[in-house]
């Protein structure tokens, strides 16, 4: 069951990862490149090792920690809270309150 899980995670921190990508060239976030260029250098290999780590010894705990850190730093929330703002004016779903 962990090296399933450990595989799924992966695949969602990097689904995440693209998700923030995809969200930071929709709204011509001045530094996009910059956030993305750190994204694709240190958090996309952070995920592909932490998921081969937690999948082939997930009693290991470091796996599953850059697993948690790569989730923690993928979640692209506030560049969607960015584009309802910026390019919706406060008419997204799911983009805070109002």
């Amino acid at each position: 069951m962990a090296p399933v899980t450990a595989v799924a995670l992966g695949v969602l921190a990097v689904g995440l990862g693209l998700a923030n990508v995809a969200l930071d060239l929709r709204t011509h976030q001045p530094g996009a490149l910059l956030s993305d260029g750190t994204w694709l250098g240190f958090l996309l290999p952070g995920a592909v090792v932490g998921a081969l780590l937690a999948a082939r010894r997930p009693r290991n705990p470091l796996g599953w920690l850059l697993l948690a850190i790569v989730l923690l730093a993928a979640v692209p929330a506030s560049d969607y809270a960015f584009l309802d703002y910026r390019m919706h004016h406060g008419t997204l779903p799911f983009a805070g309150y109002r």
